[in-house]
């Protein structure tokens, strides 16, 4: 027998289509009321006087960016429903086929070309792992949508959004590693350029036809050319030889971009460590010492140029990515936490939280990569340099790793803004402290 079961009792992709349009024009409704009520008590509010007045005011200073909010997450749960929709009609025309096929596969039966039943037996296995494989597609179809909807929280990412958070490190980590392996190297090349003729080797028509009967000037190189009916000096422009140049080769010394995998000699270990020091006098070709030459940013290549300062852009790029990601977030927790903060209130501390939390979660991209590049310089070689390498992307995505709020970076960041928050009040207190101090000695 065939189990259907995985093909039963599926959702119908219509219901869920219907009930993600009423969803989203449900929180679109909401907003728009909202809006609507501020908008009539806001011109209300130059004819409006009673005691309560600037409480009423301030009602939808507060409630709109809520309304905002619940139609943000009811779009977010639209479309999760809509993508489930989508899938599940996909799925289903799949569906319809392999129980037309069930239907139609009977019991064993014994033929002269199969007197076991041992082909139908394969048939019957291919078509229960086909039955299996869509059961699976459905059910994953369940999960990405049951997660969607538990990650609705009202935040809009930008279009770039996927790329802050956890992938910064990654990214940045990346950058840094291309950078890393790319360093100049000074060659000697030979060029070419053009100069002028020497006037004796141009072409010329002696006035006596004879070099030992040339005049002392003449054989110095005032030659004449007879052209046209006429003589024409060889420094005169109309000579034909006149501005003609010849190649000329030298030699000069430039910087060329290369990669180079060894990783560099770390000086303070080498200083320091006679473990170290040791091990890198026996094998010295595996690691790079660098250029006591180095060129200024004129001379360097252009191609190194774009590499590092490209780096570097896509690091800040990167950083800035991480801030704005961190700064909707906390737009949206005091939103549900302190509703009754004013817009700028809640701006201010929006941005002051994304500023401590994007510079923690820098450090300790920064720290990672450093520590890979210890562990690269430790081994050498350009196995050195690759291990480094996976060492500091791997811490990087471990401090990453776990639940939203419960990575390493979450928690540090967290603590790192409550360590903010103490010093400022600290600060704070102490320059009040100082200010009573000061009116007490010099009166107001």
């Amino acid at each position: 027998m065939l189990d259907i079961s995985g093909l039963q009792n599926w959702a119908d992709p219509e219901a869920a289509q219907t009930g993600a349009d009423a969803l989203r024009t449900a929180g679109e409704m909401f907003r728009d009321a909202v809006q609507n009520q501020e908008t009539v008590w806001t011109g209300l509010s130059g004819c409006y006087e009673a005691p309560e007045r600037e409480d009423i005011l301030a009602v939808f200073r507060n409630i709109t960016p809520h309304s905002e909010l619940v139609e943000s997450a009811s779009a977010q749960a639209a479309s999760a429903l809509t993508g489930f929709s989508d899938q599940v009609a996909a799925l289903n025309i799949l569906r319809r086929d392999l129980l037309a096929r069930v239907a139609a596969f009977g019991p064993p039966v014994c033929t002269p070309q199969d007197p076991d039943g041992s082909l139908q037996d394969f048939q019957r296995t291919m078509l229960q792992a086909e039955i299996d494989r869509l059961a699976r597609s459905y059910q994953e179809a369940e999960e990405t949508c049951a997660a969607a909807l538990n990650n609705v929280g009202g935040h809009k990412p930008g279009l770039v959004g996927a790329l802050a958070g956890p992938n910064f490190g990654l990214v940045a980590a990346a950058a840094d590693n291309v950078m890393g392996v790319h360093t100049f190297q000074r060659v000697t090349v030979v060029n070419a350029r053009e100069v002028p003729m020497p006037v004796l080797e141009r072409r010329f028509t002696p006035v006596l036809g004879s070099y030992d009967q040339l005049t002392g000037p003449e054989q110095l190189g005032y030659r004449w050319l007879w052209e046209d009916g006429r003589w024409v000096s060889v420094h005169s422009p109309q000579h034909p030889d006149a501005g003609i140049t010849r190649r000329q080769w030298f030699t000069q010394e430039i910087y060329r971009t290369v990669r180079e995998w060894r990783p560099e000699v770390s000086r303070s270990m080498y200083n320091t460590s006679e473990w170290y020091r040791t091990r890198v006098d026996a094998r010295p070709d595996r690691w790079q010492v660098p250029n006591p030459q180095t060129p200024s940013w004129a001379e360097t290549p252009n191609s190194l140029k774009g590499i590092k300062v490209g780096g570097a852009v896509l690091t800040t790029a990167m950083a800035g990515l991480t801030f704005a990601d961190n700064r909707a977030e906390n737009h949206n927790q005091l939103l549900r936490e302190n509703p009754e903060m004013s817009d700028a209130d809640r701006e201010f501390r929006a941005n002051e939280m994304a500023a401590v939390q994007t510079a923690t979660s820098v450090g300790i991209d920064l720290g990672a990569g450093a520590a890979g590049a210890a562990i690269g310089t430790v081994i050498g070689g350009p196995v050195g340099t690759v291990i480094g390498f996976g060492v500091g992307m791997g811490i990087s995505g471990l401090t990453d790793a776990g639940s939203d709020g419960n990575s390493f970076k979450d928690k540090a960041s967290e603590f790192t803004v409550d360590l903010y928050d103490s010093a400022k009040d600290a600060v704070s207190e102490g320059l009040e402290a100082a200010g009573e101090a000061w009116d007490r000695l010099w009166g107001n």
